[in-house]
């Protein structure tokens, strides 16, 4: 007989310096490793690619901004201004937004607010906390992680660095935001937007009424996004 698994809310094994906690991991699954990550004001993780891992990331609060496709030129120093040959660009996606990556996607997220941001985090295969154990002892020695030694880690768990891995002061509260569509594409997925919230009378808590919108991207390999809070994915202005 098999035996599934159920934890409550806050457990889990955290693994300290990535701000990550493991629901479940290789010791439990053989298709996923899933993780509950708190991202802190001015992280951002680094543009990087896995060859033979798939990766979906889903908002439970706060912003962040996300990045998943191939841009038409991978320059070194930063992921934010980068653009696909389609045109899509970095967006910044709140609660209910979503990204999957399949394998050899470039993809980043960076938290350039003034709030920590919460992330559901599901990698496959599983194994990916063997990874963050690694990067989150390099990370915990306090002040700027080493470049060098975070490359190094990375190439051993199968991923590609794109960009450096930073720590930086966030980003002033209050920079506009523009709603970001795209035109040309030869690739559909679904976006799920939000236009309205509705109350939850129990918890007096409120929740995005969502619409469905399609909308088109094109890439040499498929990345997308998706968002149901907060006016859904939303472009940056001025970055």
């Amino acid at each position: 007989m098999t035996n599934g698994l159920v934890l409550p809310p806050g457990t889990g094994r955290m693994i300290r310096g990535a701000g990550m906690t493991l629901k479940v991991g290789a010791d439990q699954s053989t298709a996923w490793s899933a993780f509950e990550a708190e991202v802190t004001p001015g992280f951002d993780v680094g543009a990087h690619l896995h060859h033979n891992a798939e990766e979906f990331f889903y908002i439970i609060d706060g912003e962040l901004d996300l990045l998943a496709f191939e841009p038409t030129a991978r320059t070194t120093d930063g992921w934010r201004n980068w653009q696909s040959a389609s045109g899509a660009r970095v967006l910044r996606g709140g609660p209910g937004a979503a990204m999957f990556v399949p394998a050899g996607c470039p993809h980043a997220f960076a938290n350039t607010g003034t709030v920590p941001a919460r992330m559901l985090f599901l990698v496959s295969p599983p194994g990916h906390e063997h990874y963050l154990d690694a990067i989150g002892k390099a990370i915990g020695q306090g002040g700027a992680p080493d470049p060098a030694l975070i490359a190094e880690i990375r190439a051993r768990h199968d991923i590609q660095q794109l960009t450096p891995m930073a720590v930086t002061p966030a980003r002033s509260a209050g920079q506009s935001l523009v709603i970001l569509a795209n035109g040309v594409a030869s690739r559909t997925f679904l976006v799920v937007k939000s236009t309205t919230t509705e109350s939850w009378p129990s918890t007096r808590m409120t929740r995005p009424r969502p619409y469905l919108s399609w909308v088109t991207r094109s890439s040499s390999s498929y990345c997308s996004t998706g968002g149901s809070s907060g006016g859904g994915l939303k472009g940056l202005e001025g970055r």
